[in-house]
């Protein structure tokens, strides 16, 4: 298949939603507040995603930096949940047409830093993939993803994917990312000291996927990976995987990108019995242990 051919495909896959109706999103509105324009935008994206109805799929976010929240008790189990949306950055200047943005990954930012600058209170996941108002596929543009840190208990996923954690809900689809960077997430491996109870996990875990760990297929294009990194916590060698470019059919079971070392695989990304699609993406001083 060629890749004209692919990315037509690719297309129809993810169910574009041309129609949509858009969900706007900027820090700065000062208006009612339920996103129905850039006047009465909403100001935080956690709520956007929260008020996106069945068939409203898209949002515009205004540049700027975005934290998750949550009403759980631990405030580092925020993520932001995009699944079945399209999420756009880069807006500015009450544009009317996604042509009209400034599409630089820098200006519109996903981050995990929630706390102090240390990283130990950051979120586990930025950004999770699960079904959301009946859709089925995710879809970011335009934005930058980091400070992500998954060093919870593997019981609970809490040990991969940092940047994006990417999971089937009754739903196996694709996500995509399209002019993206990924950088400064790190998934750690528990190494036995951290006092976690005993029905979390085994201490001595593995790491994955320090940006990106997905069951899902993924695509990527024009994405950049830069300084992500899993950090194995002196457990055993997990299963054999695959280093390098992750397409279908050239392998079943695990695979990573961004190299493995003990028991650390995919400094960028981490795929487990999937397959990803990458176009014309950079990886730069990912590591693994």
């Amino acid at each position: 298949m060629g890749i004209r051919s692919m990315i037509t495909l690719c297309g129809l896959v993810f169910g574009f939603c041309a129609n949509a109706d858009v969900i706007y999103v900027n820090p700065a509105a000062s208006g009612a507040g339920n996103g129905s324009s850039w006047t009465d935008a909403f100001t935080d994206l956690q709520d956007a995603i929260a008020g996106a109805s069945l068939g409203q799929h898209e949002i515009w976010l205004a540049q700027g930096t975005y934290t998750p929240t949550t009403s759980n008790p631990d405030p580092r189990t925020a993520s932001f949940a995009i699944g079945g949306m399209r999420v756009l950055g880069g807006f500015t200047a009450n544009p009317a047409y996604p042509s009209e943005r400034v599409l630089d990954p820098a200006n519109t930012i996903l981050s995990g830093e929630i706390g102090t600058p240390d990283p130990e209170d950051n979120v586990y996941h930025v950004v999770i993939n699960t079904t959301k108002s009946g859709g089925s596929s995710g879809y970011i543009e335009g934005i930058t993803i980091r400070d992500g840190y998954a060093n919870g208990p593997a019981a609970l996923n809490q040990n991969k994917g940092a940047g994006a954690y990417i999971f089937p809900d009754n739903n196996w689809s694709w996500t995509r990312f399209i002019h993206c960077v990924f950088e400064e997430n790190t998934a750690r491996g528990m190494d036995g000291s951290e006092p976690v109870p005993s029905t979390q996990g085994e201490h001595g875990e593995s790491a994955f996927g320090g940006a990106v760990y997905t069951y899902l297929p993924c695509f990527f294009e024009n994405v950049r990976f830069s300084h992500n990194q899993a950090i194995g916590g002196a457990g055993s060698v997990g299963e054999a995987g695959y280093s390098g470019t992750i397409a279908p059919g050239e392998h079943g079971g695990h695979g990573w990108i961004g190299g493995a070392g003990g028991d650390a695989f995919g400094g960028a990304v981490s795929s487990e019995a999937t397959f990803i699609e990458i176009l014309n993406c950079i990886f730069e001083e990912n590591t693994a242990n």
